[in-house]
């Protein structure tokens, strides 16, 4: 876990050790790299690491959760109302992945898709009052509801950036939109 303080010498250092864990990666694999490595790389003493993360894997966590923080103030911002259709809502989500991508890149590279798993559960979390507020079937099996929700986008999000983003943002909106709608009406495949 990360226990960051919200002043500018922790975060300051936080920021250190995670371009240190970048530059370390240039020349290492991930699951080789050291908090000593880390530290050395940062020029930093490993008791300021410990002071802000208990595991390096806790250095991605926070930069996922970062960006996915970033996303909510994003899609605030370049959304009209709450009531929007599912179509319109993912344009600005996908712009978003477009132009902040590298922490899902990097995650995805090192091997560890969990932790943007983690983020996405967190942040759907946080909004499941809403959800459940307007469906009582969501209220009862929110669970399940995430799981779900979960489950498709760090799948769409790991696909695209497999694929290089090769499809622009509105255009893969719009195809996930459409798959959607016809997977609804397509028999399962079992």
């Amino acid at each position: 876990m990360y226990h960051i303080k919200n002043d500018k010498r922790s975060l300051q250092s936080s920021e250190m050790i995670f371009s240190a864990l970048i530059e370390c990666l240039t020349h290492k694999a991930y699951p080789d790299i050291t908090v000593t490595e880390i530290v050395q790389q940062a020029g930093l003493g490993r008791s300021t690491f410990y002071r802000n993360f208990d595991y390096i894997d806790d250095v991605l966590q926070w930069k996922c959760d970062l960006a996915f923080q970033g996303i909510e103030t994003y899609l605030k911002e370049n959304r009209v109302n709450q009531d929007e259709s599912t179509q319109t809502i993912l344009k600005p989500f996908f712009r978003y992945w477009y132009l902040h991508s590298f922490i899902i890149e990097l995650t995805l590279q090192v091997g560890r898709s969990e932790l943007i798993s983690q983020s996405l559960e967190h942040m759907f979390e946080l909004r499941a009052t809403i959800w459940q507020e307007q469906n009582e079937l969501i209220k009862n099996h929110h669970d399940y509801f995430v799981a779900i929700r979960k489950g498709a986008i760090l799948s769409i999000l790991e696909q695209w950036i497999k694929n290089k983003k090769n499809i622009p943002p509105d255009e893969l909106a719009e195809l996930v939109y459409e798959m959607v709608k016809i997977s609804m009406h397509t028999p399962p495949f079992f």
